[in-house]
């Protein structure tokens, strides 16, 4: 940045006249180069009070906090150089060109802890340096009227005021300045010539900003504000410092908004995208020579040196939540000794502990039993008995208990995992049961288990273990709980023990709840500390602030996580997925961390936790579920209605959120926008529209699903013994309208078995549905019905699929062959309802495009036709 060496006002460079002032500028630098040197220049205008020049151009040499010296190898043609010298301590010694020189001398002996010169009189530019304005006179000139004070006047405080720009200096400050300078041997005649001709500058200068229709503010004059300035100016140069040493770049000279303009370019591989951007966007306009410095500002960048100071420190937040991974070897559990994460992340299992400690209580010494833990992969089994090895080990050491903690592994490296298992449960074998004393458990997959009771009955050694299994249902889709315990074998499966439950709500989870909790809960200082939320308190303290925590802050929001918990048990209901502990676990690690690997180590928007959320990759089998019901995915004139506002708009995507939003969650959620770039496009700005307003406001009619929630009230009806509620009524009509749909149907009572290719010729049989029962089971619906004359009935098993089937069927929809191809246990039911005695004795066949049938009957004797 340049000066005009007459009023100070900053100039382009390469300009040839000052806009300000209208000074020739090589007049004016000719004459301040002779003023330097000492010798006498002519045509200098009016007359001012004559100073000598001490003193030489100081390098610009920032200690701050950093370390080394900024000394500039670049080649760089910038001659906008910073000649400041940063102490490091809160001082800045101006160099000759600021102001006075003899001040400068001055400042430089000085050497203590007060600031230079703190008056407040010149105008001060952002990077620390005065208005460059001598403009003294070798020989002296008379002062003005007003100004001709004694020198005692002028450092009591007692001398006028010309305005804010030329206010005095405050008695202290002024007899400190004199006093540092008498004992400086420093001529103090001189002294006074510099306050003098300062005074003259301040008024000549507040002049011609009057002249040039300008005022001057008061607070960019203030004695405040030039102390904050001077602030500003050390802290940015320690910033400046800090990234030079975190990065390993040799650090540079210039003016400070050079020195940032270029190390942000050299760090650009090295730093994170947002980093990158917070420097450009909000470090670099604080160099700015009109930008107004606030309290703000200066802490601000304080938090940037603590940042870039500990950037490189392992977040331990990050490393917390890496107990929750796949990858993390937290996720085996060693049930013998479980770690002081795995005993935190303990959560009730409710009735399923209850049971297990049943069983356990009634095991003795002179009886050996049985027990299986079936369960999926990742559903904790080896937690649950290390976690009641810990809490009851007395009945683990009386009852004489031996585990197989995983029947999957094999110990003996000469064995395999099968030829295992047959050993350990060979005590239970036909030939060896009756004596057996020890108590086994066996917590075991489902898959193995499969596989165990095919090789047993192979080998014909386990026939009692194998019948027990057969009636138990476990290895069917119905466990008959009347089954599962007997004198030598029990079992506990934990597809009986849901993670949710239905309720005039809809669906609830305290698993979930707790498991949540668990994770956000901010319980500081209870007898339970959640290490998630101590971590993130110690990272934010060290100012290690990333992507992870705002994450993981959105993710603290109770909203949040009631809309994924929706999400979680929607995903069972409507897709059937199984999603063991170890998968939860996963999935929240997966939402918060980013993976900056897969995006080549640059976080954007698009790491953050809707996008994780919703458009997450990997192979995480419950996010690729939740990826299907993308609320941006959804089709209803609301959001039409809301993509055509946002086409037409042309306010910001952050204005469009701030009025989408209600406050508290737009405000929630103001760190991301410090993760865009550019402007999005269309379909990207209704999608993350929809998506936080998906997650922190659901419940809004915009994303209205009348027909889930439907379905999960008559669930809870008939969870709870309400057949008879008029909404199961209601549905079992539209169930029988539905079959008639189905098969078609010429006539009441009638309906097609068969139709040609042409659709031309069809043959109807006599239906009459009659009902049986209604039950639920693994949240489907499921009727017994059978046809009126037919003495057998049929199971109709409707999942939530079927369910919107139905519904749309009974609302207008036409059916279609692949819904027929889809919906084969559909078909099969038709085929096998449709069969009774009165369909062998009466039957219509005919046009179906005419409507014209004939009914063939059939006496026991003959087959008669007659038209119908």
């Amino acid at each position: 940045m340049h000066f005009c060496p007459n009023c100070g006002a900053p100039v382009v460079s390469g300009s040839n006249f000052c806009q300000k002032c209208g000074a020739n500028l090589k007049q004016e630098a000719a004459k301040l180069a002779a003023l330097k040197q000492g010798a006498p220049v002519a045509d200098m205008g009016k007359k001012e009070v004559a100073t000598t020049v001490e003193g030489t151009p100081s390098t610009d040499t920032d200690t701050g906090t950093g370390t080394g010296t900024d000394t500039d190898t670049d080649t760089d043609t910038d001659t906008d150089t910073d000649t400041d010298t940063d102490t490091g301590n809160g001082h800045i010694i101006a160099s000759p060109l600021t102001f006075f020189e003899r001040e400068s001398t001055i400042d430089k002996l000085k050497k203590t802890n007060e600031p230079a010169i703190s008056s407040g009189m010149y105008p001060q530019h952002d990077d620390g340096q005065w208005d460059r304005v001598n403009r003294a006179k070798n020989e002296p000139t008379e002062v003005p009227k007003e100004m001709k004070k004694s020198v005692n006047e002028v450092f009591s405080g007692q001398a006028p005021t010309f305005g804010d720009p030329a206010q005095s200096l405050h008695a202290n400050e002024k007899s400190d300045y004199l006093n540092e300078a008498i004992s400086h041997n420093v001529d103090t005649q001189i002294v006074r010539e510099d306050e003098t001709a300062k005074k003259q500058h301040a008024l000549d200068y507040e002049k011609k900003l009057l002249v040039h229709g300008e005022t001057v503010r008061e607070d960019n004059l203030s004695g405040t504000q030039v102390s904050m300035k001077r602030q500003l100016k050390i802290q940015l140069n320690a910033l400046y410092q800090q990234i030079a040493i975190t990065f390993k770049v040799t650090p540079k000279t210039g003016s400070i908004a050079k020195k940032f303009e270029r190390i942000r370019q050299r760090v650009s591989r090295q730093i994170e995208g947002y980093d990158y951007d917070e420097i450009s966007n909000r470090v670099e306009p604080l160099c700015e020579e009109n930008h107004v410095v606030t309290q703000q500002d200066i802490d601000f960048v304080k938090r940037l040196i603590q940042k870039y100071r500990n950037y490189y420190l392992p977040s331990q937040l990050e490393q917390k939540l890496d107990y929750l991974s796949g990858q993390s070897s937290n996720a085996i559990v060693d049930a013998e000794h479980l770690n002081n994460m795995q005993k935190y992340m303990h959560v009730n299992r409710g009735s399923l502990e209850d049971d297990f400690v049943s069983l356990l209580k009634g095991l003795n010494n002179r009886k050996g039993k049985l027990i299986f833990l079936v369960g999926n992969v990742g559903d904790g089994k080896s937690h649950l008995i290390g976690h009641l090895k810990e809490i009851h080990p007395d009945i683990f050491a009386k009852t004489n208990i031996n585990i197989h903690y995983d029947a999957t592994e094999s110990f003996d490296p000469q064995k395999t995992a099968m030829e295992t298992l047959f050993d350990v449960l060979s005590p239970f074998a036909d030939s060896q049961i009756e004596s057996a004393t020890k108590n086994w458990i066996i917590a075991i997959n489902m898959g193995v288990l499969v596989n165990f009771k095919r090789q047993a009955e192979v080998s014909g050694e386990f026939n009692r273990l194998i019948e027990f299994l057969d009636n138990s249902g476990i290895l069917t889709s119905h466990t008959n709980a009347d089954k599962l315990n007997s004198v030598r074998f029990s079992l506990l499966s934990f597809r009986d023990y849901p993670l949710f439950d239905l309720d005039d709500t809809g669906a609830t989870s305290q698993f979930y709840d707790a498991l949540f909790d668990k994770v956000a809960t901010q319980n500081e200082g209870n007898h339970e500390e959640n290490p998630f939320y101590k971590a993130y308190l110690q990272d934010k303290a060290h100012y290690s602030m990333r992507l992870t925590h705002h994450n993981y802050e959105l993710f603290c929001r109770p909203e949040v996580r009631e809309t994924l918990k929706y999400l979680l048990i929607k995903i069972q209901i409507e897709s059937k997925v199984i999603i063991s502990t170890r998968a939860l676990l996963e999935l929240l690690h997966d939402i918060i961390v980013p993976d900056k690997e897969k995006e080549g180590g640059i976080i954007t928007y698009q790491q953050s936790l809707p996008y994780l959320l919703f458009g997450g990759l990997g192979d995480s089998l419950v996010i690729k579920k939740i990826n299907e019901f993308d609320p941006l995915s959804k089709q209803n004139r609301k959001i039409e209605e809301l993509m055509s506002h946002v086409y037409n708009s042309q306010a910001s995507l952050k204005e469009l959120v701030n009025a989408y939003l209600n406050d508290d969650d737009a405000r929630s959620i103001d760190w991301l926008w410090n993760y865009f770039d550019d402007d999005l496009h269309l379909h990207d700005s209704v999608g993350f529209l929809l998506r936080i307003k998906y997650l922190l406001e659901r419940k809004d009619s915009v994303f209205d699903d009348a027909t889930y929630t439907r379905y999960l009230h008559l669930l809870n009806l008939l969870t709870n013994n309400a057949g008879s509620d008029p909404a199961i009524h209601q549905f079992y009509k539209a169930v029988k309208q539905f079959i008639y749909n189905w098969s078609g149907s010429p006539q009441d009572n009638y309906i097609f078995t068969y139709i040609n290719a042409q659709e031309k010729f069809g043959v109807a049989v006599p239906f009459e549905l009659e009902f049986k029962g209604i039950m639920t089971h693994d949240f489907d619906i499921i009727f017994d019905l059978k046809n009126t004359d037919a003495g057998t009935s049929y199971h109709l098993v409707i999942d939530y699929d079927l369910f919107k089937l139905i519904t749309r069927v009974n609302n207008g929809y036409l059916l279609k062959n692949e819904d027929r191809h889809k919906y084969v246990n559909v078909a099969t039911f038709v085929e096998n309802i449709s069969k009774s005695r009165r369909t062998i004795k009466d039957t219509l066949i005919g046009n179906v495009e005419t409507n014209q049938f004939y009914h063939l009957s059939y006496d026991g004797m003959d087959v008669e036709m007659g038209e119908k």
